[in-house]
């Protein structure tokens, strides 16, 4: 009966502190007394992304860009072995560069194409990513900031996918949540922006450019370390959207990526975090092991669905249907055993670039 009590405390804690990162996240950090982004360049890096990049390209060709805006788009091949670069050439109707990476790997294709940039501002972009129409104008309205977080939603149609959107959702509440209380945890390579000149500064001091994932997470740790104002904007006018894995392999190697990132920026913050996410998941199993002799048990279960779905449903652009109700309740059995999925080795044929 003790632990029982003790993990719904548990779960009232997270409750308390969720709602405070909730209205954190909704607080823009943007300042406010500073001019407005004018010129940008755009840096997609690639590798073998011919049967993914055609959204990102449809996007590009339906934008309304503002005439304010001094924008060019850098295309970087890294080492493609398939037609990606003919897809490039054959479907975009803006004008464009494509250029070879000088080495291999995302973070050195970035870094490729920043070199052959004339503009103040980069916006990386992955080659996968979609967009509406009106997204570059949202961006023009941007305030200048050594680097800016801005959002990514992750979606797909199939059950397993929905699976994936869950987990996606809570990092992302954790991104924003916790920049806007001024901790520096996460960032996504896949939309971000941040000064050409902050970014060839704060290189000289980075040591991680042979690690071959963390294009943002290190460049978020190195600008805050140098005491560069960050800032985040949450907001569905300037949100990019990507696929979800959709097969359990594609999961694994995706989020084993992102750890990887982790692995040289792991502090106090970080642990404490990873700690919280440990018990927080297996809150909702081990329960159940005990929930025949006490049926008190049944409590910090239900109250670990409450937290999700008021969590979850907070999320910027996310509209639930029955269908994901349904996958949020299997999240609940499928999630600690996933966790566990990504500690067990993994190997995969996958040729695309470490991102």
């Amino acid at each position: 009966m003790i632990w029982v009590i003790n993990m719904t405390m548990i779960y009232i804690g997270f409750l308390g502190i969720g709602i405070l990162a909730m209205i954190a996240k909704r607080i823009s950090i943007e300042k406010s007394d500073r001019d407005k982004i004018t010129s940008l360049s755009v840096v997609i890096p690639f590798r073998n992304e011919a049967n993914r990049i055609v959204g990102l390209l449809e996007s590009l060709n339906a934008v309304d860009f503002p005439q304010e805006l001094d924008i060019e788009f850098i295309f970087v091949d890294d080492h493609s072995t398939d037609y990606t670069d003919q897809v490039i050439k054959s479907q975009l109707k803006i004008p464009f560069k494509i250029i070879k990476n000088d080495k291999k790997g995302k973070k050195h294709a970035v870094h490729s194409g920043i070199q052959v940039t004339k503009n103040k501002y980069i916006l990386s972009l992955d080659a996968d990513v979609t967009f509406d129409k009106h997204y570059f104008r949202a961006i023009g309205g941007l305030k200048e900031s050594a680097l800016t977080v801005l959002p990514v939603h992750m979606d797909g149609k199939s059950f397993f996918q929905k699976l994936a959107r869950i987990e996606f959702i809570w990092l992302q509440n954790l991104t924003f949540s916790s920049l806007k209380m001024g901790m520096t945890l996460l960032a996504n390579g896949a939309n971000l922006i941040y000064s050409k000149k902050v970014y060839l500064e704060v290189l000289k001091e980075r040591t991680d450019m042979d690690i071959p994932s963390g294009d943002d997470i290190f460049l978020l740790k190195a600008v805050a370390n140098s005491k560069h104002a960050v800032s985040a904007v949450l907001s569905p006018s300037i949100t990019v959207q990507t696929p979800a894995p959709n097969t359990w392999s594609e999961l694994i190697l995706q989020r084993k990526r992102w750890l990887s990132k982790m692995k040289g920026t792991f502090g106090l913050a970080e642990t404490i975090g990873a700690i919280v996410l440990l018990t927080y998941s297996f809150g909702f199993i081990v329960p159940l092991f005990f929930i025949y002799d006490n049926h008190f048990a049944i409590y910090p279960i239900v109250l670990k669905v409450i937290l999700d779905l008021i969590f979850v449903l907070d999320a910027e652009r996310v509209k639930f249907s029955v269908y994901d109700v349904l996958a949020l309740l299997c999240f609940q059995f499928w999630y600690p055993f996933y966790l566990i999925g990504l500690a067990i080795p993994h190997k995969s044929k996958e040729e695309r670039w470490q991102n």
